[in-house]
């Protein structure tokens, strides 16, 4: 009975340790009145060399012809007066942001804002990836959404960065739908807290 009673014990314990998340936990309250480290975050501004592209984005997908269905839009939108919309798009794209300094002390609480035509069959990806002072990925941080007609917001906790980190970057996965278009607005990285050094 003693032996039941330990192996009962240890699987709580296996079972539990599976589904404890961590308590790395901001929210958007704590960054009021601190600076967004994300430039032309809510895609208010085109890129010089293409009006239907926001400056500080990079838009990535496997096209040859660099003609990606991507548009600034004045109608929908959460912040300032624009968003960035994606039309029926045939292939997955990634719109990566400028990189930004980072400290490796710091806490940073991420945010987006993503709406769809229609409910959204797969998932969009919010990424916050650091990097070394070399360009190598140190840490990935991932929120997953499927939007639907209603702006849904996507929040990331990041912390307890490797102590190499120099920068980072917002990166946004949109999947391939042909049939329905996505629009992104919103997004912030901010600095809410200092972690004290090992």
């Amino acid at each position: 009975m003693k032996r039941y009673y330990w192996i009962f014990i240890i699987l709580g314990l296996l079972v539990s340790g599976c589904f404890s998340g961590s308590s790395l936990l901001f929210m958007e309250s704590d960054s009021h009145n601190i600076p967004n480290l994300i430039v032309n975050h809510s895609f208010e501004h085109p890129a010089k060399d293409n009006p239907d592209s926001p400056l500080g984005w990079y838009i990535i997908s496997t096209s040859t012809d660099m003609n990606e269905p991507v548009v600034l839009d004045s109608i929908q939108y959460v912040s300032g007066h624009r968003s960035l919309r994606i039309n029926k798009s045939p292939r997955n794209l990634y719109i990566v942001s400028d990189a930004f300094k980072i400290n490796y002390t710091g806490g940073y609480y991420i945010k987006g804002s993503v709406r769809a035509e229609h409910q959204m069959r797969k998932a969009t990806r919010i990424y916050f990836w650091t990097y070394d002072s070399a360009g190598n990925k140190r840490n990935s941080f991932r929120k997953s959404i499927k939007a639907k007609q209603d702006w849904r917001k996507a929040e990331i906790s990041a912390g307890f960065l490797k102590n190499s980190v120099n920068f980072a970057r917002i990166a946004i996965f949109v999947p391939k739908d042909a049939t329905n278009t996505i629009w992104l607005d919103d997004f912030g990285c901010y600095l809410v807290h200092r972690f004290g050094k090992e």
